[in-house]
């Protein structure tokens, strides 16, 4: 794991604040990232450099030696720091985003004009994908992910629910009884295995499977979208994804999931990466599918 330059600022902060709270002070942000940045530096170094005694900050004999080293190097260090921040404050260059493949046609494509609009200079690229790609690799900048991510030092913003139910063709449709209980017996399952669904989808999935004699496999909700629209059976879409051509059965069971905007902490005073989220946010917000 490699070391993050810009951690030895918050080391070193801390060093001459000798307090969290100083060290908060000094570099412009919360306590609780001073800290996460410093443990973060800890590990990719492998090497135990602090300790806290009595509300006291003692560092170790490595940590010292790493402090005699960076200090000279402080007044460089914070110039770097408002350069690279000063460059970046620019809305201009790449950002790239990442998001199931279903929000990627159905609702940012159709209105990444508007965000052109408002800032020209910055250009899109945009992964349709149901693989978590890794913010913490930089593979992507924002992502659009369905489960909260845990992992990593990121920042993550709640943009909506997104409600699932079940859906199949009208002409397949004939084929149900007007039962008031729920029963699959003698219907088409279609399931996706793609492994990135949440565990609540999979559990429900996997709930259903076990009452229908017949399932169809899939590995993608685009391919569960063709197959359920082509009359093969029925299965679990978002209800912002199925179209006017489909019919809801069963409208009693259902599922939500929280909608989140996700973004690496470093990367969130970026001013493009700030305006994609802001933009992101507000498309949700202003769709009153994700707001069931």
């Amino acid at each position: 794991m490699k070391s993050n330059w810009n951690d030895f600022r918050f080391l070193l902060a801390l060093y001459e604040g000798k307090s969290l709270a100083a060290a908060s002070r000094m570099t412009g942000v919360d306590e609780t990232t001073v800290s996460r940045r410093i443990m973060a530096l800890q590990k990719a170094l492998k090497s135990r450099l602090l300790y806290r005694r009595n509300r006291t900050w003692y560092f170790t004999d490595m940590g010292q030696k790493m402090i005699d080293r960076i200090k000279p190097l402080g007044f460089e260090l914070e110039n770097l720091s408002i350069l690279a921040l000063g460059l970046d404050q620019k809305l201009e260059g790449t950002v790239r985003v990442t998001a199931p493949e279903g929000l990627v046609n159905s609702i940012l494509l159709p209105l990444l004009n508007r965000f052109w609009q408002a800032h020209p200079a910055v250009n899109v690229e945009v992964i349709g994908s149901s693989n978590l790609l890794s913010l913490q690799g930089r593979e992507a900048d924002v992502a659009i992910r369905l489960v909260k991510p845990t992992e990593g030092v990121l920042f993550c913003k709640k943009a909506g629910i997104i409600e699932f139910a079940l859906f199949c063709s009208k002409p397949y449709s004939e084929k149900l009884l007007p039962k008031k209980n729920q029963d699959f017996d003698n219907l088409n399952f279609i399931e996706n295995l793609n492994p990135d669904l949440s565990s609540a989808e999979k559990s429900w999935s996997h709930k259903i499977k076990k009452q229908t004699s017949k399932r169809i496999s899939v590995n993608s909700r685009q391919s569960l979208l063709v197959a359920i629209e082509e009359g093969l059976g029925f299965g679990i879409l978002p209800v912002f994804l199925a179209s006017r051509n489909l019919v809801r059965i069963f409208p009693d069971q259902n599922l939500r999931e929280n909608l989140w905007i996700v973004t690496h902490e470093d990367l969130k005073q970026s001013a493009k990466i700030r305006a994609m989220v802001n933009f992101l946010l507000e498309i949700f917000e202003q769709d009153q599918r994700f707001h069931p």
